[in-house]
């Protein structure tokens, strides 16, 4: 440690000091200090050096610089041996030292503010918490006691006046005075030594002995007994370790003793390891409710975004065509978040997630800040693994959208099994307020669910009552009694806009990310540099297409044939557009946008060749049409194309009912043909209905055994031409392909 001059000539004089260099009393100075008007601050006797008469001034520097060498003659001079601390600074790890210097800097600032600026160690202790406390939240590397901050439970701060003098206390043993700096080892953390007090009074530190000694049969027992979900006692666990360890052959004396083993486990094992071994895996994220968390304080805006889904806790009401009514879901939430400032720039509400409702999502947090962000963050479930880069779970990265490859943004994996990694799962804890507006709260767990749903209203009935179903065999089974009494998606969504602007986004934070600042105030500050790159309205309707699995061959008319996905023959769309001429008898790459409008528009591509150093390379080209962005015009009724998620996936259950009545048409007109032809089969021979059945089962039998019969002879014909053809093992070769 450096040392320095601990009386500074510019400190402050107190009357004390006066009395010492000078005689007298504090009372006779003090009624001399007043008679002469000596400056002074306010309510503090304590004075300027340069302020006070000639005579006074000259004893004081006289009796400091006394003082002065006094002390540094101390601080020259060896320590005594019997005045030695029994560590040296050898035996202690960097981190022991570390510990120890912080420690030992504090108390010397804390006298050199009480010295030099007249305060309290009280006061010297508040005004050193407060500096480090201003330099940990600016994250600016000034801070000089980061150790003793951070050490504290719950990011509490270890500068307290009581600290300073548990430590003070444990160092006036080993110094003489306080200007001595000698023996500070003292001050690290001696966990791992023993104090021991000799019958002479004499102090020494010994190594604990306490450690994983022993045998390792006997420890890896332990742990199986011990670190598993059975939770055994630690006695219980350590009998059956010393048991089994015995039968393996293991002596006496190479067996740890139980204090050991518990010394082992509260100082080297991991406190969150052994509970999550002993609690599992799921109980234990349960309880810790965010058992990671990534450091987002030096991310700028748009540099990240998260996402991830959310069901909200309330219930929505939604149309069921099947039965011409309302049925009760509890609606879901898609949304991307900013990671530097919790700003939600896009969000969809919808039935069910899945990758239409990701892509929605996205799709409105990059029009509205009219860019894309460097990197995407979300966790591996497979509707985001369906956009993002492909492959990393089997999927065809033709098929998938590759959202990212075309934007170039980088794609960022949250640990598997591990949703509590995110940002978003943090942010939902603040849409409690919006859920708690809605009449259908239901609670955030089935407890909570059971006893809002039974709760009386004011006009005495429970939401129970109030949306009781009809009975099982009614018509409209699994309809609402009264829907009006639960909201609609369109609802959600415009109140979900007005919430996010007017109160989610204006919310202070108090946290550690981004302290008093709002997150909008947070997103939309002036930060340098600005990762968000812009892009403009082709790019990003380009870039959320799908790509069609075949290449599809265009006719000599310009046009091509194309089934949306999910359809049939029946719903076969034709495409035709003067462009497409040019490309006849070739195949071409179809590319569709199915996220707002159904039919989804069609773009077409074209192979293209180009020449890069030397090498040629294939790629896919758009071919410019007459449509809307360049898309392939659609043969069908304008009237049948519905933009809006809500009216496509009307518009698809719509023609899935059609198809189902269709199908039901179909079974029951073939049922009625055959009893028909079974009606008149009985009245030709003349039996009755019980006979009918027996004499038809009959027939189908009698058929059944006929087929199979003309099978084995046909078989029989093709054998017998196979062996006058093939050799034996190609004949077996044959029949194993033809079992198989």
């Amino acid at each position: 440690m450096k040392t320095e001059a601990i009386i500074s000539p510019s400190a402050p004089v107190t009357v004390a000091e006066i009395v010492q260099a000078c005689g007298g009393t504090e009372d006779g100075w003090r009624k001399r200090a007043i008679r002469q008007s000596w400056p002074r601050p306010a309510d503090s006797y304590c004075f300027n050096i340069c302020d006070l008469p000639d005579e006074v001034r000259c004893k004081i520097e006289r009796a400091r610089h006394g003082r002065i060498k006094n002390i540094a003659e101390q601080l020259t001079a060896p320590v005594p041996i019997s005045r030695q601390f029994p560590i040296s600074l050898a035996d202690l790890t960097d981190d022991e030292k570390r510990l120890g210097e912080e420690r030992r800097d504090f108390l010397v600032e804390v006298e050199a503010l009480r010295i030099n600026d007249s305060l309290s160690c009280e006061e010297a202790c508040d005004k050193i918490d407060l500096r480090e406390r201003i330099a940990m939240h600016r994250h600016d590397g000034s801070a000089r006691y980061a150790r003793l901050f951070t050490k504290g439970r719950l990011f509490q701060s270890q500068l307290t006046f009581r600290n300073f003098r548990n430590w003070k206390a444990r160092w006036e043993q080993w110094r003489d005075g306080i200007f001595d700096t000698a023996n500070w080892q003292c001050l690290c953390d001696l966990h791992r030594f023993k104090k021991i007090t000799d019958p002479d009074g004499r102090v020494r530190y010994e190594a604990r002995t306490m450690d994983r000694a022993g045998d390792a049969t006997f420890w890896a027992l332990f742990a199986h007994y011990y670190e598993s979900t059975v939770q055994r006692t630690r006695q219980k666990a350590y009998e059956l370790a010393r048991d089994g360890a015995l039968r393996a052959g293991t002596t006496a004396e190479r067996i740890p003793t139980l204090e050991q083993v518990a010394y082992h486990y509260r100082e080297k094992v991991h406190a969150q390891m052994l509970e999550r071994a002993r609690e599992g895996e799921k109980q234990h994220y349960d309880r810790i409710s965010v058992p990671i968390i990534r450091n987002w304080r030096k991310v700028r805006p748009d540099l990240c975004w998260s996402g991830d889904h959310h069901v909200f806790n309330f219930f929505a009401r939604v149309p069921d065509g099947a039965r011409e009514g309302f049925r009760a879901v509890r609606p879901w939430l898609s949304d991307w978040i900013d990671v530097s400032s919790w700003y939600t720039v896009g969000w969809h509400i919808s039935i069910q997630p899945s990758r239409d409702t990701i892509e929605l999502a996205l799709h409105c947090g990059i029009e509205a800040s009219g860019g894309v962000p460097k990197n995407l963050y979300f966790d591996n479930g497979k509707d985001y693994q369906a956009f993002s880069s492909g492959g990393r779970f089997g999927y065809d990265q033709e098929q998938a959208t590759n959202i990212c490859v075309a934007f170039a943004i980088r794609p960022i994996f949250a640990l598997p099994h591990n949703p509590r990694a995110k940002l978003n799962e943090r942010n939902y804890r603040v849409l409690d307020r919006f859920e708690q507006q809605w009449f259908s709260f239901c609670g955030r767990n089935d407890r909570h669910m059971d006893k809002l749903w039974d709760l009386k209203r004011e006009d005495g009935l429970s939401l129970r009552e109030r949306l009781e179903r009809y009975p099982k065999n009614h018509p409209l089974a699994g309809c609402l009694v009264r829907p009006e009494l639960l909201p609609d998606l369109d609802k959600i969504r415009a109140t979900f806009t007005k919430w996010l602007a007017v109160e989610r986004h204006q919310m202070v934070s108090r946290g550690r990310v981004c302290p008093g600042q709002s997150p909008s105030q947070r997103y939309k500050s002036a930060c340098e540099p600005k990762f968000l790159r812009a892009v403009n309205a082709d790019e990003i309707a380009h870039a959320f297409l799908r790509v069609h699995r075949h290449p599809i061959k265009v006719k000599g008319s310009g046009s091509f044939e194309w089934t949306p996905p999910g359809g049939t023959t029946q719903d076969r769309l034709v495409f035709a557009d003067a462009a497409l001429k040019q490309f006849g008898g070739e195949r071409i790459q179809i590319r569709f946008d199915n996220l707002k409008i159904f039919p989804p528009r069609v773009f077409a591509f074209h192979r293209h060749e180009y020449d890069d150093h030397g090498e040629t390379h294939t790629t896919w080209k758009l071919i410019c049409c007459s449509g809307e962005l360049g898309s392939v015009p659609n043969l069908l009724s304008p009237d049948a194309i519905v933009e809006g998620e809500d009216a496509s996936q009307a518009l698809r259950e719509s023609i899935a009912n059609s198809r189902r009545l269709d199908r039901d048409t179909k079974r029951s007109r073939d049922v009625q043909a055959e009893q028909v032809a079974e009606d008149q089969l009985a009245r030709e021979q003349g039996i009755d209905r019980v006979g009918r059945t027996y004499v038809l089962k009959t027939r189908d039998v009698v058929a059944r055994r006929q087929a199979n019969a003309a099978r084995a002879d046909r078989d029989e014909k093709v054998m017998a031409e196979l062996d006058k053809l093939v050799s034996p093992e190609d004949r077996e070769v044959y029949l194993k392909g033809r079992r198989q």
